[in-house]
């Protein structure tokens, strides 16, 4: 019964798995975000910011985001902010600054002050977060996980480091600091890219799409 109901998937990649399994009744619909709330806003301050939204247990990557920033602390001008709700007992590096638990009103405003973002996580499939950071411009360094090529395929914006490699994720965070610290027009050039990526997730795309999906589901 349950291979002739309705079902709802983020990525084409989800959706296949379960296609071969003989689901037919399928929608593939991804998340979306507000473009006209999320922003870029002045990237060439005298700090490069490394946002970490919700980076705050181990199953999200802090040791990974903590490994690569004790390798950062001698460089000055690196920052790296974690924001997110009960962050694990590690002792934070000099250069990493935790936000604790944004107030919805402010979220935007942060996000769009960064320069890039960091997702290093174990078990993510298809992040809010994400789509909000490329709408403020921010190139991603983030997991190479299935679900998120398919969501957004190869873009200069966004930098997929093998799952638990410290190495790679530093290798995305240095990737991006040299272009911004010494080719400030190419990095923008790929925050343009990044905010191109988010526009095809605006809400006014992805919502009429849910609509028609529940009234199909209804009928």
């Amino acid at each position: 019964r349950i291979k002739n109901s309705y079902h709802h998937f983020l990525t084409e990649y989800r959706a296949n798995i379960y296609k071969r399994k003989g689901f037919r009744k399928i929608f593939i619909i991804p998340n979306f975000v507000d473009t006209r709330k999320y922003l870029p806003k002045d990237k060439n301050g005298n700090t490069f910011k490394v946002f970490a939204p919700g980076v705050t247990t181990k199953a999200k990557g802090l040791d990974i985001l903590v490994d690569i920033a004790k390798n950062l602390e001698n460089y000055g001008d690196i920052t790296f902010f974690i924001a997110g709700y009960k962050i694990e007992n590690l002792t934070l590096p000099s250069n990493v600054v935790y936000l604790g638990l944004l107030p919805p009103d402010k979220i935007a405003e942060i996000v769009g002050e960064m320069n890039i973002m960091i997702l290093p996580t174990r078990t993510e499939a298809f992040s809010f977060s994400i789509l909000e950071n490329l709408s403020a411009g921010n190139p991603i360094v983030v997991t190479d996980l299935p679900d998120l090529r398919s969501a957004f395929g190869e873009s200069d914006a966004i930098y997929y480091a093998t799952k638990n490699s410290s190495l790679q994720f530093l290798g995305g965070v240095l990737y991006y600091y040299k272009i911004w610290k010494g080719n400030f027009e190419k990095y923008l050039e790929i925050s343009s890219k990044a905010r191109e990526i988010a526009l095809k997730f605006d809400s006014d795309v992805i919502l009429p799409k849910i609509e028609n999906m529940l009234t199909q589901v209804a009928y």
